[in-house]
């Protein structure tokens, strides 16, 4: 662990490398890979074939270990002193056929505690991690369950509309018959019901149960995010939601919602055409929410909700056809 200490140098990218025994030589050779402009560029339909998921948390909450049990290898610097894992750092690897870009960061600290240039590059590296991912495993240490920092974290991948699985690592340390699966995930929840679309799985890195299950979950998750709902089923199914309950009327006026057309993907994005856009309040779109989620699943991922105004001579025109 040597090596850690030239991170408090404040420089960007430390690679400790033995030429002798061949460590560290792909690690440095990725990077400068990047750097290299190549004319070339790799097929659209390779890259879309590559799953890149962000591992985010608290320092400390055991997202190296966590990448290291899904690796089979000790790729990371795993130590017990919160913010070891400076810079991020890319692992490829294949489960099933299919291609993961695994993204371990350095953990997000509260805002009083950065006050090294090295522990602020680390926020904004998380950062990137998350926007430069389609699925976020948010790792959270079973024996503390939620933080503010975690609810902060949480925020942030919603923030950027990421595909989401809640992992709690360390449950070889939790006695379950204190705190079972059930009664965590009613905990997490209760503190971060928005994401309460999100998978939950407990794990233990260092016993490596249950972590082969997160392959699964991610590739379930992004199957979701990218998922897109014919219109015609999507206007039949509202139908059946509003006729359930109607949205709030404009001063004795219904409001009605005339289209519904899903014009995005990662995350699935859906537009509805009304008379009154302004009345579909953050009650009515959770409930259009959860009725969406009813019929069509999208467990994992969030949801994007517009409404429009229909023009006055086109809803004239809807009423005489």
């Amino acid at each position: 662990h040597q090596s850690v200490d030239f991170y408090r140098l404040g420089v960007e990218q430390v690679f400790p490398i033995s030429a002798e025994h061949d460590r560290g030589i792909g690690e440095l050779l990725e990077v400068a890979s990047q750097l290299v402009t190549l004319q070339e560029e790799k097929p659209k339909q390779e890259d879309e074939q590559l799953i890149k998921v962000a591992v985010v948390g608290k320092p400390n909450a055991g997202k190296s270990s966590l990448v290291n049990a899904l690796l089979g290898e000790q790729r990371m610097i795993v130590d017990s002193i919160p913010g070891t894992t400076r810079d991020p750092v890319d692992s490829l690897c294949f489960f099933q056929d299919k291609r993961f870009l695994l993204v371990d960061t350095a953990g997000i600290r509260r805002k009083g505690r950065v006050s090294q240039k090295v522990e602020t590059y680390s926020v904004v590296a998380a950062l990137k991690a998350i926007e430069r991912a389609d699925v976020a495993l948010l790792v959270m240490d079973s024996t503390e369950l939620v933080s503010e920092q975690v609810m902060r974290i949480a925020g942030y991948v919603m923030d950027r509309a990421r595909a989401l699985v809640i992992v709690l690592s360390k449950w070889d340390l939790v006695d379950t018959r204190q705190l079972n699966i059930k009664k965590a995930e009613q905990l997490v929840f209760d503190k971060l019901n928005f994401i309460d679309f999100a998978p939950l799985v407990p794990v233990s890195a260092l016993k490596g149960d249950r972590v082969d299950r997160l392959f699964g979950l991610i590739q379930k998750v992004h199957g979701q995010y990218t998922r897109r709902i014919k219109t015609s089923d999507l206007n039949s199914v509202m139908q059946l939601i509003v006729e359930r309950h109607p949205p709030p009327a404009k001063s004795g006026r219904p409001t009605k919602i005339y289209y519904s057309n899903q014009i995005s993907v990662a995350p699935p994005s859906f537009v509805f055409m009304t008379n009154h856009p302004e009345k579909t309040n953050f009650s009515y779109e959770r409930y259009v929410t959860n009725q969406l989620r009813h019929y069509f699943g999208f467990e994992g991922t969030p949801l994007q909700l517009i409404w429009r105004k229909k023009s006055a001579s086109r809803e004239r025109g809807s009423k005489r056809s």
